[in-house]
């Protein structure tokens, strides 16, 4: 009789484990949707960022080339192509200030990952945790006959 007590109690505690396991098998699954949004972000912030650098690269190269071609002429230099390499300087400006700003969310991004992956591993020491409780308590239960 005591245990039969002892069965029903060990297969309430029992039902109560597994349905904690499935609270932690969905925010297993939450953390892992939230890793997978997160390193898509990462990713598209890293092609911003390497379109940004390469943009900038380019601006730089124009603006070198003419400056160098500006030089390379003799006294009499055109005005239009020291107009035209002042536009270039201005845009290259941009171009390195949007360089500068698109490295901001790629850290956010990374730092963000960091975080969603430490959380992802906590869940999962969870779930190991109460799938340890299950088997022992279903030792227990064997154990009883």
């Amino acid at each position: 009789m005591a245990n039969e007590s002892l069965r029903a109690t060990l297969t309430q505690a029992l039902n109560e484990y597994t349905l904690e396991r499935g609270r932690i098998l969905g925010r297993i699954q939450d953390a892992r949707d939230a890793l997978n949004d997160t390193e898509a972000n990462l990713r598209r912030s890293q092609e911003a960022e390497r379109s940004a650098i390469a943009a900038d690269d380019e601006a730089v190269r124009k603006a070198r080339e003419l400056l160098e071609y500006y030089n390379s002429l003799p006294d009499t230099r055109p005005q239009a192509l020291l107009e035209q390499q002042n536009i270039l300087a201005q845009k290259q400006q941009e171009t390195h200030r949007q360089r500068v700003e698109s490295h901001g969310p790629v850290h956010v991004w990374t730092s963000h990952i960091k975080k969603r992956k430490a959380e992802l591993a906590a869940t999962e020491q969870d779930l190991k945790a109460i799938d340890a409780r299950i088997q022992e308590t279903n030792d227990h239960i064997a154990r009883l006959g």
